[in-house]
């Protein structure tokens, strides 16, 4: 009788609830998986090499050749006269590596700035940059509701993204002038907020415990290391 009371007590245990912290505004997007090196130093103090002369266009690049460029401004000479040396011209950098002025006038900008001292060396953008995103809050809710239910084990599927990213859109600018049906669940956004949050698609490998139906199924891991 002992054993079957205590049985009886096991079974009815109360389902646990996992509250999550919430997240700040600073830190809506998933943290970077690996903690930055030390900050990078200005064009005055240490020069960057000179790239050479580009013959095919490109149409991104990178931190780290901005700043070649930039140095090769600050320290290249031009000949000008028998005896004479000066200093470059925007328009003489944009001939050589065949890169429009306007982006060489901005980098500038943003060299002075100090913008490219924390920025990776293979970074194609700085943070914040590309396309401003339209629907902020209803993404901010959608990733908070994928943290709490990866939290509580659960399978999360494209399937549920679609229905729940419909759903909060709808809650969130019912009120508002905002049209609702001008919200699509496209693949190129989802690709893009699976980017934005690092949520990776992964398939369950095969163990003694889990079923076929289980393994055929895909599951959503977050990428971001606990803390």
């Amino acid at each position: 009788m002992a054993r079957q009371s205590q049985r009886s007590k096991g079974s009815a245990r109360s389902k646990v609830t996992i509250v999550l912290p919430e997240l700040p505004p600073g830190k809506f997007y998933a943290p970077p998986r690996q903690k930055p090196g030390p900050k990078r130093k200005p064009l005055s103090i240490k020069p960057r090499k000179t790239p050479q002369m580009v013959q095919n266009p490109r149409k991104s690049y990178t931190i780290n050749y901005k700043l070649r460029v930039l140095s090769w401004l600050q320290k290249a000479s031009i000949p000008s006269g028998p005896t004479k040396l000066r200093e470059p011209t925007l328009k003489e950098a944009a001939e050589r590596f065949k890169i429009p002025l306007g982006n060489i006038a901005r980098w500038q900008k943003e060299e002075l700035a100090g913008n490219f001292l924390e920025a990776s060396a293979m970074a194609r953008r700085l943070e914040g940059g590309g396309r401003r995103r339209k629907w902020v809050e209803m993404e901010r809710k959608l990733y908070d509701s994928f943290r709490q239910r990866r939290a509580e084990g659960k399978v999360v599927r494209r399937s549920w993204f679609r229905q729940n990213a419909k759903r909060l859109y709808a809650e969130t600018y019912s009120s508002s002038n905002t049209i609702v049906s001008q919200f699509c669940f496209s693949n190129g956004w989802f690709r893009g907020f699976l980017s934005w949050h690092r949520i990776t698609l992964r398939a369950i490998t095969i163990s003694k415990n889990n079923t076929l139906r289980s393994v055929r199924s895909v599951r959503l891991t977050h990428l971001t290391p606990e803390r």
